[in-house]
């Protein structure tokens, strides 16, 4: 007898035993726990607690992109989903773990920006029951064994797989997935968790305890993170059919198609959904979406090599690759990451450094090789300009907090101004302008060298170094994890400060933040490079501007991720 189909449920269509009329707004009927009840919505999750005698009832509602993760803590009969948002105390729900996987993959499917792919069950079938993951049209799910019949289950989206390769022996083989989620969401929860909002507070600088925040950094997020790596036992006849189905899966709306124009590099094939290198014993593909930075180099003796650095710092080469395919395949690969439109602008060379359409070219030369590094405009998320009395220095800086100089001037500040719209308009292709009608001053009087502007795309923040000298950094809206507000100062003047919450590695490669502490009455912790904190002016309504800056983040987090699906 064959076995039934075993598929997510449909966001509208909820299980066949549940009788509940669903409003049009709701996904899956309320779950009441405890005196609280939770409505999953198209727009977010609702949660409503009964009021008392002594206490008012409270109604939030938490949107799917404030959920942080997901995970569900099962035994053999019953369970607990926890979902964690990114700021604030974890919602638990307790119940029939039947129910609790209905609601999750309900759940998941809103995480997952509401992409869901097609899954073929008679191959999936092949491999038989996984122990440690299990295949959705959506994503995966991770299972980590705790006891006899417990354990936890973490959802993985398909965005989040970076890379995927599978290995066959005689008989048998193995996927292996590499995944953007830390080893720390698939390990036991902590249900009594609340993650920090802001700096603590010293007792020395009266700052205001009752410090605001709309969002926190992402609690996982540190230097040196481990991430999940799954691997799928298996049949070497059925692994070559599931790798294919996960190939389109990871695609999601992408073509699989061969590229006609792609540089030709030995068994290297291009599609317009990622790379594929195909050995005598193994298969490997790298998407488009994963490639954070391109090198190529060339020793004096033996091949060049290209090598493809991925999301979460692992690489892959492509042996054999001369200079015409490397700047073939910068091109090609710009074109299919969305990069392609040059806007008539010329390319422009600072410090043997080429800053193009595309992205920025950065060589290396030693005594025996010559190598060229290559980073996309969506790579780089910041760009810092030191101005002095006479001259300065402009620097890029990646989301992997790598830094390079692009620009140095002595006696003139025009190459750098130069170099810096043309940067701003590569990369933001003119949305990050301060003439838009959608920027946002504060912080300073508009047309100042130390005014703050918010725009669409990314946020100046600027901050006084000396006299007649300041450092003015753009900052992606991408790399912001939360924004945050409080008043700090003596008794009699007190100051409103914004802090802009980025990740420890974006923090540690900018100057900004270390600037912008020396001149506040907040005591910034020790080795915590997450925060800049921005003094706001007396006019300046300090609630609005957060909210205005987490909306325009969502928005353009949003649209990034779009990009790629």
């Amino acid at each position: 007898m064959a076995e039934p189909e075993q598929t997510p449920l449909s966001p509208k269509e909820p299980a066949a035993d549940n009788k509940v009329k669903l409003d049009p707004d709701e996904l899956y009927p309320p779950v009441k726990v405890r005196g609280t009840t939770f409505r999953i919505l198209t727009r977010g999750l609702q949660i409503t607690t009964k009021g008392s005698c002594f206490k008012r009832g409270t109604q939030s509602l938490l949107p799917w992109d404030g959920l942080h993760k997901c995970d569900l803590q099962f035994g053999c009969f019953s369970g607990t989903l926890i979902l964690q948002p990114r700021t604030g105390e974890p919602h638990i729900l307790s119940g029939r773990i039947a129910m609790l996987r209905e609601v999750a993959n309900v759940i998941y499917q809103q995480m997952n920006m509401g992409h869901c792919g097609k899954i073929e069950p008679e191959i999936v079938r092949k491999l038989g029951k996984s122990p440690k993951v299990t295949i959705l049209g959506n994503g995966l799910v991770v299972k980590k064994k705790i006891g006899c019949c417990s354990g936890v289950a973490a959802f993985v989206p398909w965005g989040s797989v970076v890379f995927a390769e599978v290995a066959q022996g005689w008989c048998s083989g193995a996927i292996t997935l590499k995944t953007m989620i830390h080893q720390d969401d698939v390990a036991p929860p902590d249900k009594k968790g609340a993650q920090p909002v802001a700096p603590a507070a010293d007792s020395k600088t009266n700052a205001d305890a009752s410090t605001k925040a709309l969002a926190v950094p992402d609690p996982t997020h540190h230097e040196g993170p481990q991430f999940v790596s799954v691997t799928i036992p298996g049949k070497k006849e059925a692994l070559q059919e599931v790798f294919g189905l996960i190939v389109k899966l990871m695609c999601s709306q992408s073509e699989d198609a061969e590229v006609e124009d792609a540089p030709k590099i030995p068994k290297t094939t291009m599609t317009k959904a990622g790379i594929k290198v195909k050995t005598r014993s193994k298969e490997q593909f790298l998407p488009w979406r994963s490639i954070s930075s391109v090198e190529w180099s060339k020793p004096a003796i033996g091949s060049a090599t290209l090598m493809l650095t991925d999301r979460i710092g692992d690489e892959m080469g492509l042996r054999g690759c001369g200079l015409d395919e490397y700047n073939a395949f910068k091109a090609l690969y710009a074109r299919l990451g969305g990069e392609d439109d040059s806007g008539g602008h010329q390319a422009i060379v600072r410090k043997n450094c080429r800053i193009a359409w595309d992205g920025v070219s950065v060589p290396h030369k030693s005594l025996c090789s010559y190598k060229y590094s290559f980073y996309p405009w969506s790579e780089i998320d910041a760009c810092e300009m030191e101005v002095t009395c006479f001259g300065g220095s402009l620097v890029l800086v990646t989301e992997t907090g790598e830094r390079f100089v692009v620009c140095t001037s002595r006696f003139s500040q025009r190459t750098l101004f130069e170099a810096m719209e043309k940067i701003r308009y590569m990369k933001y292709h003119g949305a990050a302008s301060p003439d838009t009608t959608t920027a946002r001053f504060f912080a300073g009087e508009k047309d100042t060298p130390n005014v703050c502007v918010l725009t669409d795309v990314s946020l100046r923040i600027a901050a006084k170094t000396g006299r007649y000298s300041h450092i003015v950094c753009y900052l992606d809206l991408q790399q912001v994890r939360g924004i945050g507000h409080t008043r700090a100062g003596g008794s009699c003047c007190k100051h409103t400060y914004l802090l802009v919450y980025v990740n420890r590695l974006m923090g540690a490669a900018v100057n900004i933040d270390n600037i912008l502490a020396k001149d506040s009455s907040l005591r910034k912790p020790e080795a915590d490079e997450r925060v800049l904190m921005v003094k706001l002016r007396k006019g300046d309504d300090a609630k609005s501007i957060a909210q205005d800056i987490m909306t325009r983040s969502m928005a353009r987090k949003q649209s990034e991720s779009s990009r790629f699906n």
